[in-house]
C-alpha cells in the first residue's frame, strides 16, 4: 500500500521576472518519515533531513538540519527546512516528539526569495494539513 501523499504545482508571480515561477510540491507520510519535494528542476536537488530533539530537564526543543546529499554551502535550503519543521510540529505530534522529515529541495535562485519562500511554505503546510485530516 503505498503511503498518503498530496501534490500541487505551486506558480510565484516575481516582480523581476516576466514570468511566473513553477514550483512543485509534494508531501508524503511514511510511518518513519515524512518527505517533502520542493523543485522548480528536473532533478532532486538537495536532500537533507530535519529533526526535533526535546530536552526534557530545560524544557526546550532544538531542530537538527543535516545535508545529506547535494549543496552544502547553501545556508537557505537549510533555514526553508528549520521554518518549515517548526510549524509543522506546532500540529503534527509525531513531528515534535523526533519524527524527521526529509526534504528534496531544487530551487533557482528566483525560488529562494523571501516571497518565495512564504509562498511555498504555506503551500507545504496547507497540504500537509490536509494530510494529517485525511
Amino acid at each position: 500500500m503505498l503511503p498518503p501523499f498530496s501534490t500541487s504545482t505551486l506558480s510565484i508571480s516575481d516582480a523581476a521576472y516576466d514570468a511566473a515561477i513553477p514550483i512543485s510540491i509534494t508531501v508524503h507520510l511514511f510511518p518513519d518519515r515524512t518527505l517533502i519535494t520542493i523543485s522548480q528542476l528536473p532533478a532532486f536537488g538537495t536532500i537533507l533531513v530535519s529533526s526535533i530533539t526535546h530536552s526534557a530537564s530545560s524544557n526546550k526543543s532544538t531542530y537538527n538540519v543535516t545535508v545529506l546529499l547535494g549543496r552544502r554551502d547553501d545556508d537557505i535550503l537549510s533555514v526553508y527546512c528549520r521554518q518549515i519543521i517548526e510549524k509543522v510540529s506546532t500540529f503534527d505530534d509525531s513531528v515534535k516528539s523526533g519524527k524527521p522529515i526529509m526534504f528534496m529541495i531544487g530551487l533557482k535562485e528566483e525560488g529562494k526569495r523571501r516571497g518565495a519562500f512564504v509562498e511555498i511554505s504555506n503551500e507545504v503546510l496547507r497540504l500537509y494539513h490536509g494530510l494529517k485530516r485525511d
